[in-house]
């Protein structure tokens, strides 16, 4: 018989259909070799519901003798009772726990400040053209939700027709301010060319000059003692003829003649002192640059040139000079024309933080005008949550509160804090997401959540909830 049952729960376990009957109550008498057949065929599709452990003991059941035919007949109104019991029992529990899940909710926000609906949401920068042109440069990946990182470049306007008319008239002017100043170094290196001859030859002269004084001066200086010599022979034959005269033997022509050539001789040793000091005075004022003759001009001519290429040479000195400072100040024009025209030709547009790509409003090669908008980007360093929450929860906040937030299927939660209460207010323009999609609740806070702003993507769109803490000590907490 044990072996009918195991053939039997074999066939049930490998899947093949079995027939279920109902406890039979055994109204008349039967053989005991057919109740059992039958209390057999109740056992073993019971066997189908129970472990292996409950099934070994079911098994060890049926060896037990067969009962007898009152057990029999009294056993299945027993089980009947039993089994309507422990049905009842089991839908009452069933619906105890339908119950209780249905009114969890509910009732947790009865005793928990929490928001009816989140999203996260972060600030969108809009990117302007600052100048008219055509896109030529574009970033290759500038597909939305493509990662941007502060400063990198994104693409880049060129505006062929933009106006260059005063940065080229600076450039000519530059151009002929030049050359200008090239001609004046020319011109004066010419003069000084010219100058340094004029003043070799002035240096030429003046000593010759000089040389031509001092043998001069030489030859007045002989002459000079030639002169007192024939004074003093005049003197010593005066004095001679004084005596003869005087005891009446030399005539008085004689004496005349004496007496006469005495003075001359002494007023041509005179005259010699006077031309030799007249010539000691030219000579030191040669050595001086002063040429002392009979001319008008107290210098020659080549220190009189030389004079006047000194002035020529530094009034084109002084021309250059102007020139150089005016270079410099077309330089600084130039300079600040090519800025502004850089300015108005080409933009480079850049990332101004780190962010996502949330709209294109352009494509490569387009004419766009100046301030029209061009691309749409996530400020994810700027990631806050938007949260929906009733008046009552509404009213028991404040800026500061500390709040956690969980992303709808995770378990994990992340701090953060109230810093906006919008009420039935408008919520920032500048949000991705507008509230006007947070239906289910009026009123609405932005909690700043430090832990979403970390990483390379945005989290923007993704729901959750936030449940706030306003308690004292949290509203006390700076």
């Amino acid at each position: 018989m044990i072996r009918d049952c195991l053939d039997r729960f074999s066939l049930n376990q490998t899947g093949a259909p079995v027939a279920t009957s109902r406890p039979k109550v055994y109204t008349s008498r039967h053989s005991r070799s057919e109740q059992a057949d039958d209390e057999l065929r109740n056992d073993t599709n019971d066997l189908r519901g129970l472990g292996v452990r409950e099934q070994l003991d079911v098994l060890k059941k049926l060896e037990q003798p067969a009962p007898s035919e009152r057990e029999i007949e009294a056993r299945p109104a027993r089980d009947v009772a039993s089994s309507t019991f422990a049905r009842r029992v089991i839908k009452t529990v069933a619906a105890l726990l339908l119950a209780i899940a249905l009114g969890w909710m509910p009732v947790q926000r009865l005793f928990l400040v929490t928001s009816a609906e989140a999203t996260v949401n972060a600030r969108v920068l809009t990117l302007r053209s600052p100048i008219d042109g055509q896109i030529v440069d574009w970033r290759r990946n500038s597909r939305v939700g493509t990662s941007l990182h502060s400063g990198e470049t994104i693409l880049r306007v060129e505006n062929p027709r933009a106006d260059r008319g005063r940065l080229d008239e600076l450039r000519r002017n530059q151009s002929a301010l030049e050359h200008q100043r090239q001609t004046s170094e020319e011109r004066l290196v010419q003069l000084e060319r010219e100058r340094a001859v004029q003043l070799a030859q002035f240096s030429a002269f003046s000593r010759f000059r000089i040389s031509h004084i001092e043998a001069r001066r030489d030859e007045f200086v002989a002459d000079k003692q030639a002169a007192t010599a024939r004074l003093e022979a005049s003197n010593a034959s005066l004095q001679r003829i004084s005596t003869l005269y005087n005891r009446g033997i030399q005539t008085q022509t004689s004496y005349d003649e004496i007496v006469r050539e005495q003075k001359v001789a002494s007023a041509v040793l005179t005259a010699l002192e006077r031309r030799l000091q007249a010539t000691e005075i030219e000579l030191t004022a040669a050595r001086q640059g002063i040429f002392v003759t009979d001319g008008f001009n107290d210098i020659p001519r080549s220190a009189q040139r030389a004079s006047e290429l000194g002035q020529l040479i530094a009034e084109m000195q002084a021309t250059i000079a102007e020139q150089d400072r005016r270079l410099a100040s077309l330089q600084s024009q130039i300079q600040e024309e090519a800025d502004r025209y850089g300015v108005m030709s080409v933009a480079v547009m850049t990332s101004p933080t780190d962010g996502q790509i949330w709209e294109n409003l352009t494509s490569p090669g387009e004419d766009i005008r100046r301030g029209q908008d061009l691309m749409r980007m996530l400020d994810c360093k700027a990631t806050v949550v938007t949260a929906a929450v009733s008046e009552a929860n509404f009213n028991k906040l404040k800026i500061g509160s500390k709040a956690t937030f969980r992303l709808r299927g995770e378990a994990e939660e992340f701090s953060g804090r109230v810093v906006g209460l919008h009420g039935l207010a408008s919520t920032p323009a500048n949000l991705a997401i507008n509230q006007s999609t947070l239906a289910r609740e009026p009123y609405h806070a932005t909690i700043e959540v430090p832990a979403l702003t970390t990483g390379d993507s945005c989290q923007v769109g993704r729901t959750g909830v936030v449940t706030f803490d306003t308690t004292v000590a949290a509203q006390r907490t700076p």
